[in-house]
Parts: structure tokens; C-alpha cells; sequence
């Protein structure tokens, strides 16, 4: 884009901070293009001599530096030249940091890898409000609603893990925060189509906006009419098109102001933030659910008499999660933790694990160590603590006489006390080396009279509800896949 000649008197004057130089030749390449003056410093007090010096019509700086921070700067920037936004710069998708930096007054916050489209918005802003006393996070009064709502969906996003409630969140804030009566969020897959929405308010203000010309020029994003007013925003992210946020009122309430536009932008810009937060979390997700099966295979390749096993317990201990309640959360930890719950086998002497008689006081002592050897691998996997507590726990008794903890009742988690019934109810039914397989009636009279002592009585009582055909059906299960998570 080509610019007008500036005079030095026209010119922004931007201070860049960043200790890596590389950022900071790009940022003085990008913003000399864009007829600014720059200074640079590679850290907070550095870019505070500058500011002893002479003032700025913006600080860039990243967030994350030796010493003091970006935050630390811009508190210090606050009140030394009041005048002076702040914006700053921080890792790919932080929304946390990101959130923070607005409460505490940034003007504006860019994501690394930035676009130069995005410096130019900040710049336009910059030049439109030059010499005012910025506004903290897009207009003081109305945006404490507007920052309290970020924060509100950047919790959700770490709490919940999944994109429809945030969305629905995403636009419950908007509405409040806008003063909007209607409005939807619609997610475009690769080749354009809506596979997700999420949409609150007025049915027939929503028609309104769904009939809005969305092939238009996405520059003119604020549409008035007799009746109603709409802002429609496009939801880019790193890789392009992410999806469309669409609000509106009817007009009596008054058209979109600037300032709502920009608030609007800015929940637009962290929505998108937030979908490619989940989308990365979903990856992790499906990369971890392939390292589970690859655990399983592993494990149970090393016996033949455990083939089968860890699926089963899986079916079972999902089957009672759903049964007794357990949020899908939980569930999911429950089946993950029963697929791994013999982990820490792994590493035990085959010559123990295929032993065909009982073994002997030190062998024992050895196999005991499983449930401590397969929390230990899954801690280092940095994803799976809650399974890992489960593991540790599956061998634990509800009267307390059980390893590594001796914990007793409702101290162990209800996922480990379900591993624990099915997990026994399996090795029960099953071949051993050193006997056959117990008969399943005669198994369920063994979990009946282990109740109050080895197992939870509710989780017990709950695995007997389970109807006969179903434990049939799993304890006929012998292929050591886990297929059926895909």
C-alpha cells in the first residue's frame, strides 16, 4: 500500500521492545514502511531511557523478556507518559496473558506470528487517536463489560476444551458487552461450508442478519436500515479464514458507533484465539489417543494371558462412569486411566508377569511398584495427571487395606474406585498362569461380597445393575486394539 510522503512532524514515533533482533529489525523494516519513526531497546529498562528521554506516539513491546516484563513496562508507561498506548506482543494464542495485558490498560495486543495487515490496523488506530489519553481496552466505561467478558471465555476455553459452549459464550459476551440483541457465530471448514454455529437473541432480528449479504466487501462491515443495525466481522486467524461474528439491534437503541466496532473487532480477533487454541488442543488430543494406543498395544503383546484385558476394563469402567453419573470429562479420564491402568507393567520381569505359579513374597513386592511405575511415565507426558492419579490408585481398597497409599473411602478418586471393580471383576474372569478363568456368575458373587471392604459399594451395586448380555458381550472381547476410540 502505497503511503503519502510524511513530514518528521506527521510521523508516529514508536518505541520497539524485544530481546530478539531478529523482531526487532522486522518490526523497524515493517513500521519505516509505514512512514514511522522508531526507536528500539532489547528490554523494559532500556525502553524506559528512551522514555526519560523524549515521548512516543506508541510503545510496541513483547510481553515475555529477561528482567521486567511488558506488563512491568506498561504499568510504568501508565505513569510516566499517560498519553502513550501500549501495545503489545505475545506467544501465539496466550489468551491468558493476552486478557491480562487489556485489564491492566493495554490499547491493543498482537499475536506472534504477527501480519502486517495487523500492524497497519494498530498504526490506523494510533494516528486516529493520536495526543488523546488512550483508551484501556477500546473505550473505559463500556469495555469494563467487554474486558470482563474476555476474561470470562478465556477461562471457559481452559475449563471446557471444547468449541460450542465457548461460542455460545463468545456471543452471550458480545450481546452484553455491545448492547446487541441478536447475534450468531458461524465456523467455516476448509471448504467453506458452516459445520458449527452458535447464535442467542431475537428470532427475528437473527433472520435479519442471516439474510445479509455476506459476499460483500468485507470492508463496509456496518450495516443501518429503518429498523435494524448490523456489524458483520470476519474471524481470521493465523491461517486464514477462521469464520463470521455477526450482531445487531434494532434501531431504536441507535446504529453501531466506532467504538462498538472496535470492541466488536477486538472480540472477533479473540474468538479467533480461541478456536485456534482449541483446534490445537483437539491435535494434542488425537496425538495423544494414538501414544494410548501404542501403550496398550505394547503392553499387551508382552503376556497373552493379558490380551484383551485393558480393553475390557476400558468398556467396563465407561459403561459404569456413564451409569453412576460422571460428567463426560470424567469419563473420558475413567477410560483413559483403564486403558493404561497396568501401564507400569512395562517394565516388570517377564519371568514375574508369566510366572505359572503364585508368586513369592519379593516378587510380589515387585509387582506392587506397577501402579507407582505407570503414574510416573504418564506424569512425564504432561497431559494426563488426572489419569495418572487413577493409575497410581486402581489397587487401592475402600477399607483402606489397599497399596501404594492405604487410602481409604471416598479419599480415592470415584474413577479409581471404578477401574478398581473392573479391573478385579476382569482378572477375575480371565486366565492367569497359574489358574484358569473364575466363572462370571461366580464373579459378581465375589464383587457383591467385596463391597465395603475391597470395593465402593455404590460402584459395586452399579457394576451388578449392569445387564447380564452387556458383561457377556465384553468379557468375550479379546482383541488387544482400542479401535473403537477412533
Amino acid at each position: 500500500m502505497a503511503l503519502r510522503a510524511l513530514s518528521a512532524q506527521d510521523a508516529l514515533r514508536v518505541l520497539v521492545v524485544d530481546d530478539d533482533p531478529l523482531v526487532l529489525r522486522l518490526l523497524q523494516q515493517v513500521l519505516k514502511a509505514q512512514g514511522c519513526l522508531t526507536s528500539t531497546a532489547m528490554n523494559a529498562d532500556e525502553a524506559l531511557a528512551h522514555l526519560e528521554k523524549k515521548t512516543f506516539d506508541l510503545v510496541l513491546s513483547d510481553i515475555r523478556m529477561p528482567g521486567r516484563s511488558g506488563l512491568d513496562l506498561l504499568r510504568e508507561v501508565q505513569t510516566r507518559q499517560l498519553r502513550t498506548p501500549v501495545v503489545l506482543i505475545t506467544g501465539y494464542a496466550s489468551i491468558e496473558t493476552a486478557v491480562e495485558a487489556l485489564r491492566i490498560g493495554a490499547a491493543d495486543y498482537l499475536t506472534k506470528p504477527f501480519r502486517i495487515e495487523e500492524i497497519e490496523r494498530v498504526l490506523g488506530r494510533i494516528r486516529e487517536t493520536r495526543g488523546q489519553i488512550p483508551p484501556r481496552t477500546v473505550g473505559r466505561d463500556r469495555d469494563q463489560t467487554g474486558v470482563l467478558g474476555l476474561i470470562q471465555i478465556a477461562e471457559a476455553t481452559i475449563s471446557s476444551r471444547e468449541v460450542p459452549p465457548v461460542l455460545e459464550l463468545v456471543i452471550e459476551c458480545c450481546l452484553k458487552a455491545l448492547g446487541a440483541e441478536g447475534g450468531f457465530i458461524d465456523l467455516l471448514d476448509t471448504d467453506g461450508r458452516t459445520p458449527l454455529t452458535a447464535q442467542r437473541g431475537d428470532p427475528s432480528l437473527l433472520r435479519r442478519l442471516r439474510e445479509w449479504d455476506t459476499k460483500r466487501d468485507w470492508s463496509r462491515r456496518n450495516q443501518a436500515t429503518d429498523e435494524w443495525c448490523g456489524l458483520a466481522l470476519p474471524i481470521d486467524g493465523k491461517r486464514g479464514r477462521l469464520g463470521e461474528l455477526y450482531l445487531g439491534r434494532w434501531v431504536e437503541r441507535g446504529i453501531f458507533l466506532p467504538d462498538e466496532m472496535e470492541l466488536a473487532q477486538g472480540f472477533a480477533r479473540h474468538a479467533a484465539l480461541v478456536i485456534e487454541n482449541l483446534a490445537l488442543h483437539a491435535s494434542l488430543q488425537s496425538n495423544l489417543l494414538n501414544t494410548i494406543r501404542s501403550f496398550v498395544y505394547a503392553l499387551e503383546a508382552k503376556d497373552k494371558y493379558t490380551q484383551g484385558h485393558s480393553t475390557r476394563v476400558f468398556l467396563y469402567s465407561g459403561h459404569l462412569g456413564e451409569m453412576l453419573g460422571l460428567s463426560p470429562h470424567l469419563v473420558t479420564v475413567t477410560r483413559h486411566a483403564a486403558l493404561l491402568h497396568d501401564l507400569g507393567k512395562l517394565v516388570i520381569y517377564e519371568s514375574i508377569l508369566k510366572k505359572p505359579s503364585r508368586l513369592v513374597r519379593d516378587e510380589y513386592a515387585i509387582m506392587m511398584q506397577h501402579p507407582l511405575i505407570g503414574e510416573g511415565i504418564l506424569k512425564q507426558l504432561g497431559f494426563l495427571d488426572s489419569e495418572a492419579d487413577v493409575v497410581r490408585h486402581h489397587h487401592e481398597r475402600y477399607d483402606g487395606k489397599g497399596f501404594p497409599d492405604g487410602l481409604r473411602g471416598e479419599a480415592i478418586s470415584l474413577p479409581a474406585r471404578i477401574v478398581t471393580v473392573a479391573d478385579s471383576f476382569d482378572a477375575m474372569t480371565s486366565d492367569r498362569p497359574y489358574r484358569g478363568a473364575m466363572p462370571l456368575e461366580t464373579a459378581l458373587r465375589e464383587i457383591r461380597k467385596g463391597a465395603r471392604t475391597q470395593f465402593d459399594p455404590n460402584v459395586a451395586e452399579a457394576f451388578l445393575n449392569i445387564e447380564f448380555p452387556r458383561i457377556l458381550e465384553i468379557n468375550q472381547v479379546t482383541s488387544g486394539g482400542v479401535e473403537f476410540l477412533q
